[in-house]
């Protein structure tokens, strides 16, 4: 990151990626936990779909992140060449 980048960034820009992380983590652990049957005694309130959709949803979410990495990794390989 140039100096120019450094400057331009917000002060509390790091707050906001932080509790960004946090959230995505405790969102990626309940998603973790529906979809592992860990809820399923309660089939009134249709866990056998809400376990489908947690699942559904960490896959999308493990694709989005892993095609965020690929194109970060792409942008250093380009930079460094």
């Amino acid at each position: 990151m140039s100096e120019k980048q450094q400057a331009e960034r917000k002060p509390a820009g790091w707050l906001r990626k932080w509790l960004l992380g946090i959230g995505f983590t405790i969102l990626g652990i309940l998603a973790y936990a529906i979809s592992d049957n860990m809820f399923s005694g309660y089939p009134k309130y249709g866990t056998p779909l809400m376990n489908l959709i947690a699942l559904i949803l960490l896959c999308i979410g493990a694709a989005v992140i892993w095609i965020i990495d690929e194109r970060r990794h792409r942008h250093d390989e380009d930079d460094a060449s």
